[in-house]
């Protein structure tokens, strides 16, 4: 049951009369309608107030059938009763046991944020929650509500309701104020108008968005004797900070229950790519021999004219003060503050631009027709989640597009990663596919191309430290090749992809 379900079932059972027993020593709720009648008659008298075509007499005959008596007329007015109430409650038109002040809107020239006058409540905006604010004040008031009167907001948003503390404010019209008489119990007329909200509205079918006086001043709401009212609004008053607090409580638990799947994944990639989620393996093939075949194949590729070198080509180590220090070419630095974490001692830090071929995408021009609606898939941002193997676009492009455009065709089995506006989703190309310039997608050399989605991933926050701060957060491709990954042995890596993907269906069933 939600926090919702269970106040609504505590205000049902507080206006049908199970919320509290009855005691037969009450003062039945027919003598206090009784008294109100004679109160307003008295204030109507006075000119106080104007006589209400809503005052009636309800009552219940010997057929147990309700009726209505308006002056000389009386109707069966039975289909209009909604529920059952205890014999010691009387049902009454909402009109016959208060008073209503509506509001008018002042002009500009008869208010300001000057607090000199009262206060001028103009709307929903002013009710928050229990309390009421002032912004603005006015020194000529014409509709004026006093303090412990019931605001409730009926233009605009419907339906909020708070206790006006203030000596006197004055009420614009997108207000109304109750105000008891003979001491009817307002605490009870909030619960029953709480939760009466939806089908008033509904009432007020003339009135879109808002409730008219009409509307509200003819409901019909279950009045208990005045003993049991109070009875009532205590027992509300202890039951409901608990539903708050039960509300608050269940609001926290279902954020911590949706963010704890995304959280225990990313501690478990974390957890992978520093090397304690699988055992090293002394048997395994060590990394240094790894990093000397990806040199060998670089070496051919350039030699070939198949890519170019990458300027930095660095080569970084553990001294034996325990620093780690890189060297590029015949300079050595040490550059221990820019490791991250300890990785064990048979991994080895290395840059990414030393370890992958990149290839930034591109978008032919969209108002050439014959550059789009091709066969060549198109990958933008929106086509793909963290870890997806691609193999669907939304768009895809023509030859012709490809080349009057910066669009490359990329191989199968690429890591892709976004560098714009969201940065850093990760996944691996399913099919050969170009992609746009908000997309890098990277070809690694003899590393699991899995690993190195995953510790992409895991790098995310050092990117987003990295990402240019103007317009648009975003990293380049010089950011990108110059971040360090860490790099396990060839046979571990494919160790850590198998457990942790293991570990992510498991999550996911």
């Amino acid at each position: 049951m939600t926090a919702t379900q269970l106040k609504n079932s505590i205000l049902n059972l507080a206006i049908s009369g199970k919320l509290v027993p009855q005691d037969p020593a009450d003062e039945p709720a027919s003598k206090l309608i009784e008294r109100i009648a004679k109160e307003k008659a008295s204030l109507i008298k006075e000119k106080k107030i104007k006589p209400s075509k809503f005052e009636s007499t309800i009552f219940k005959d010997a057929d147990k059938i309700h009726y209505e008596k308006i002056e000389n007329k009386t109707r069966c007015i039975q289909d209009e009763i909604p529920f059952e109430i205890p014999d010691s409650w009387a049902w009454v038109r909402l009109g016959s046991v208060i008073m209503l002040i509506s509001g008018q809107d002042l002009t500009p020239e008869k208010y300001s944020k000057v607090k000199s006058g009262i206060p001028y409540i103009t709307g929903a905006s002013n009710l928050e929650g229990e309390e009421v604010i002032f912004n603005r004040w006015t020194t000529k008031p014409v509709s004026i509500a006093n303090s412990g009167d019931l605001l409730l907001t009926c233009k605009g948003t419907v339906g909020k309701i708070a206790f006006l503390k203030h000596k006197e404010a004055h009420i614009a019209r997108q207000i109304m104020a109750i105000r008891a008489i003979s001491n009817l119990a307002l605490h009870y007329v909030k619960a029953f108008l709480i939760i009466s909200m939806q089908k008033i509205k509904s009432d007020a079918k003339s009135m879109i968005p808002g409730i008219s006086r009409e509307v509200l001043l003819s409901i019909l709401i279950p009045l208990p004797p005045l003993a049991e009212q109070q009875r009532i609004v205590d027992k509300l008053e202890r039951l409901l900070p608990s539903v708050e607090r039960y509300k608050q409580d269940k609001e926290k638990l279902d954020e911590l229950n949706l963010k704890f799947p995304s959280r225990l994944k990313k501690s478990i990639i974390d957890y992978a790519i520093k090397g304690k989620l699988v055992k090293q393996d002394k048997k395994d093939e060590s990394v240094e021999i790894l990093l000397q075949k990806i040199k060998k194949q670089k070496d051919k590729l350039i030699k070939e004219k198949k890519i170019k070198p990458f300027k930095f080509n660095s080569t970084i180590f553990k001294h034996s003060d325990n620093s780690h220090y890189e060297k590029i070419g015949n300079k050595t630095r040490i550059i221990q503050d820019e490791i991250p974490f300890e990785i064990p001692d048979s991994w080895a830090w290395v840059r990414l631009g030393d370890v992958c071929d990149f290839f930034m995408g591109g978008t032919p021009t969209k108002s050439e027709s014959g550059y789009w609606k091709g066969d060549i898939k198109w990958l933008t941002i929106s086509d793909y989640s963290n870890f997806d193997l691609i193999s669907q676009t939304k768009d895809k492009i023509t030859n012709l597009g490809l080349e009057n455009s910066s669009a490359k065709l990329i191989k199968t089995g690429s890591v892709v990663i976004s560098i714009y506006a969201t940065i850093g989703r990760v996944g691996i190309l399913g099919c050969e596919m170009a992609t746009n310039q908000a997309i890098v997608a990277m070809q690694p050399y003899k590393i699991s191309n899995r690993y190195l989605m995953y510790a992409l991933y895991i790098s995310k926050n050092r990117l987003l430290k990295s990402a240019n701060k103007t317009t648009q957060k975003n990293i380049n491709l010089e950011i990108l090749k110059n971040t360090l990954i860490p790099l396990p042995p060839l046979a571990e890596q494919e160790r850590i992809v198998t457990k942790i993907e293991q570990i992510l269906q498991i999550l996911k069933s």
